[in-house]
């Protein structure tokens, strides 16, 4: 079996069950950002380097300001970030009315998201909340198989509270899926699928798609410089935001954690834990065109 047949959503019945989390077309809470001067829109992924990109998205909107203010992008924090409210959209209809009213059409602006590679955004998701942190996590607290598996749960129930036929399809008398009234925590909004982020279902292509990688030099600075140069950004600018992303950790980074070699061991070696992870997360696999891990 190969994973496409694990996951095609075609023929479901109560004995052929979705098996890995489908798309979803609702409205999934995000959190956009705008440099107005270069016209830049650029949706946040939690867990996707959210808060440096606010951070240098911020500096592109007034970059003296920001180093006026001694601020330095790798050391914003989520509530005392330098442009709160002023560069900063939760929908996409609303910045582009926002872009509009102020004589800027949105139709020429490069819009981008930052993607990364499924294990390695759960990961830092799982070690930054639920290990580093010593939180609760969905009454898991630092159990991976358990975390992974609620998480898994709690992706579905969201998924069926949306689409009542394929609830129909996939529930059985014997089964106690918990949709009803389901309430999104911030772990979910850290874990969940990348793929239902930045209305995505109605504007996947308009999207450059920026390649996240721990060295930044590999595919993240690469990627990111390419778009700041066609969008005009001086080569002062580019050298600044580079030395800042090359050089220094943020807070919320994980791969240089003790715990994270012994936990991704774990991971990777376990088939039940890495299938469990592909059903969670194959549509990024698919859509942002990471590489699946072997079935």
């Amino acid at each position: 079996m190969t994973w496409g047949e694990l996951c095609d959503p075609e023929g479901l019945t109560a004995r052929n069950r979705p098996r890995c989390i489908p798309p979803r077309s609702k409205f999934f809470p995000t959190f956009y950002v705008v440099a107005p001067v270069y016209k830049l829109f650029a949706c946040t992924i939690h867990k996707s380097m959210t808060m440096l990109l606010t951070a240098i998205m911020c500096y592109l909107s007034d970059s003296d300001m920001f180093i006026q203010a001694d601020k330095k992008l790798a050391t914003e924090v989520q509530y005392t970030r330098f442009c709160e409210g002023r560069n900063e959209f939760n929908r996409l209809t609303i910045a582009k009315e926002n872009m509009s009213m102020n004589g800027w059409a949105s139709y020429d602006w490069s819009m981008f998201a930052i993607t990364r590679d499924p294990v390695d955004r759960f990961l830092s998701g799982f070690l930054d909340l639920c290990v580093r942190t010593n939180s609760d996590c969905h009454g898991c607290g630092a159990n991976l198989t358990c975390f992974l598996e609620n998480t898994y749960r709690r992706a579905m129930a969201l998924t069926l509270e949306d689409n009542s036929t394929l609830r129909e399809q996939v529930i059985t008398p014997k089964e106690n899926w918990t949709y009803h009234q389901f309430q999104l925590d911030p772990l979910d909004l850290h874990i969940f699928p990348q793929h239902w982020r930045c209305e995505f279902d109605k504007n996947f292509a308009s999207y450059k798609k920026v390649r996240y990688s721990s060295d930044p030099m590999k595919t993240l600075w690469p990627d990111m410089q390419s778009i700041f140069e066609k969008a005009g950004v001086p080569k002062a600018k580019l050298d600044y935001i580079k030395s800042e992303i090359t050089s220094t950790r943020t807070v919320h980074s994980t791969v240089q954690y003790k715990a994270r070699k012994y936990i991704e061991k774990r991971l990777r070696s376990s088939p039940y834990l890495m299938e469990l992870l592909v059903r969670l997360f194959y549509y990024d696999y698919k859509f942002f065109n990471w590489q699946l891990p072997e079935l």
